[in-house]
């Protein structure tokens, strides 16, 4: 009886544990019980999931959360590294459940050689969010901030930061899905290899993605002199594995100036899909679609597509490069797309629609697809740089506008760019998001029919005479010496920025501003008034 009353509290108990959440506080010093319980608790980083002793442990079968303290930066140093596995936080194999990073944004900041902030192991489900990663390195391995091989890792309002390794500077990954979003990957670079200055990503099984939304990749780049195969972002291939992605899914991104070291006719580009490997099932085709999309300055080229498995579709993307030279130098994007075969000799053929591509040679000899050549029915524009003027006629800012939140940006100054509802709003099949990489409401323009091309919605008015301009939360008044705005009784941002994008004046006022005209720059100035909820942008001639 006693042996069968403890066996049903046993049961009872396991009951009760199996499914508990957990939640997880750290800080840079251990603090009261150091057992991560609450802030006033709270553990050290490198304590969780056992890198360090004493450890603290997730709830294996329920959701744990990781808090950090807000704005903090932690210092990531080889104290914190296994031998084995050189990492700060290494997260178990086998963790079928939820593991939840809130950053707050904190920082992470890697101080050592040959060490990366996160492993985490196969069959994991990771979402990491609001967190900078700064200066991690793994020299001779993937992944300078993150080795991920689980089944699910999902990044919102992260940054990555001067990390790097041989392959995947930032993210080196052998996992299964990845969706990243409203992201920041600047200056990753590569130490050995040349595959994804930021990001290299396998696939390992059926269902493998990648999914990219509202995310720059700036200043990414190749080891020094050498070649860089996909200076942002490479897929299915990791220089050992070769496996395959079954879905990759890039949206309102922008892509600025990532350099592979060289800049050659070899068709290094911002994005590379490589062919799939003998692992993946015979008559197996990865579906990739890029969907508004910036892509400025990226040597060789932007997208370069290896093999007869990749089914392309490209929709409302602008690919422009950054010179006109007759030779090539080093960071010139020469070439728009590059692929490795033609149509005729097997692979699928490209959907594509209302694409704008202004490059030294937008498309190489491979590209024999009907939609994008002379005369085309799909609304592609293909421009062969002859002058700077070919670059100058998009309105296109040429600096990347870096807001408060959310990703950078290329800005486009004017509603007369043939980028300005030059792109599809509704295709069959073909999921568009209805907003831009700042979140504002795409198809919102002179006549709100069509998309922009592009990452970035041009959301302005084009009325540099009228002396005022009245919204129902600001006026805005011009004088010959003076531009005031009246904030209507709310709180207002005022933001003003010159047309490529470099921001000339930041004001918060819930009254009235009087800006004196002689202290802004001379010429043509773009005013974006905002009150949490809507944004207007006026443009104003100074």
């Amino acid at each position: 009886m006693k042996k069968q009353f403890l066996l049903i509290c046993m049961l009872a108990a396991s009951v009760f544990t199996t499914y508990a959440d957990k939640t997880i506080y750290v800080a840079n010093a251990q603090l009261g019980t150091k057992d991560g319980s609450s802030a006033a608790n709270a553990c050290e980083l490198n304590q969780i999931f056992g890198v360090k002793t004493p450890a603290v442990a997730l709830d294996a079968t329920g959701t744990t959360t990781v808090y950090f303290d807000a704005s903090a930066e932690y210092s990531i140093n080889a104290d914190y590294s296994s031998a084995k596995d050189r990492a700060c936080v290494l997260i178990p194999d086998n963790l079928t459940r939820r593991v939840i990073f809130e950053g707050n944004n904190a920082i992470l900041k890697g101080t050592s050689t040959s060490l990366r902030m996160f492993r985490i192991g196969s069959l994991t489900n990771v979402e990491l969010r609001n967190l900078t990663f700064k200066n991690g390195t793994h020299p001779s391995a993937l992944g300078g901030a993150i080795f991920f091989a689980g089944d699910s890792l999902k990044i919102s309002g992260c940054t990555f930061d001067n990390n790097s390794s041989d392959n995947g500077g930032a993210i080196g990954s052998r996992g299964k899905y990845i969706k990243i979003s409203n992201s920041w990957f600047k200056n990753n670079f590569l130490l050995g290899s040349f595959q994804g200055g930021a990001i290299s990503h396998t696939g390992t099984t059926t269902g493998g993605a990648l999914i990219v939304e509202n995310t720059t990749f700036s200043n990414n780049k190749g080891k020094d002199a050498n070649a860089a195969y996909g200076t942002a972002i490479i897929t299915a291939f990791d220089g050992t594995t070769r496996n395959y992605l079954s879905e990759i899914s890039i949206t309102n991104c922008t892509f600025y100036q990532n350099n592979a070291g060289l800049n050659t006719t070899s068709g290094y580009a911002a994005v590379q899909l490589d062919f799939l490997g003998s692992s993946a099932p015979a008559g197996t085709v990865t579906t990739a679609k890029f969907i508004n999309n910036t892509f400025y300055g990226n040597s060789d080229a932007a997208i370069r597509f290896w093999g007869k498995q990749q089914a392309l579709t490209l929709i409302n993307n602008v690919i422009v490069g950054d010179s006109y030279a007759n030779t090539s130098v080093t960071g010139v994007q020469d070439h728009g797309l590059i692929a490795e075969f033609t149509v005729a000799e097997g692979r699928p053929a490209i959907v594509a629609n209302n694409n704008y591509i202004v490059a030294k040679s937008p498309l190489s000899i491979k590209i024999d697809d009907a939609v994008l050549q002379s005369g085309n029915s799909n609304n592609n524009t293909i421009v062969a740089i002859s002058s700077q003027a070919d670059i100058d006629a998009l309105g296109l800012s040429t600096t990347l506008q870096v807001p408060a939140t959310g990703a950078p940006y290329l800005a486009v100054a004017s509603n007369s760019s043939p980028l300005v509802e030059g792109g599809l709003n509704v295709l069959s099949g073909i999921t568009l998001l209805p907003t831009d990489v700042r979140g504002v409401t795409r198809a919102n323009g002179n006549t709100g029919s069509k998309y922009d091309i592009g990452a970035y919605e041009y959301n302005g008015f084009v009325t540099t005479n009228v002396p005022a301009v009245s919204d129902n939360f600001f006026t805005l008044r011009q004088t010959a010496g003076e531009i005031s705005i009246s904030a209507n009784n709310k709180t207002i941002s005022v933001n003003a920025y010159l047309p490529n994008g470099q921001s000339v004046y930041t004001r918060t006022t819930s009254n009235a501003l009087t800006i004196r005209k002689a202290e802004l720059p001379k010429g043509v100035l773009i005013f974006i008034v905002k009150d949490g909820e809507k944004s207007v942008a006026q443009k104003v001639m100074n």
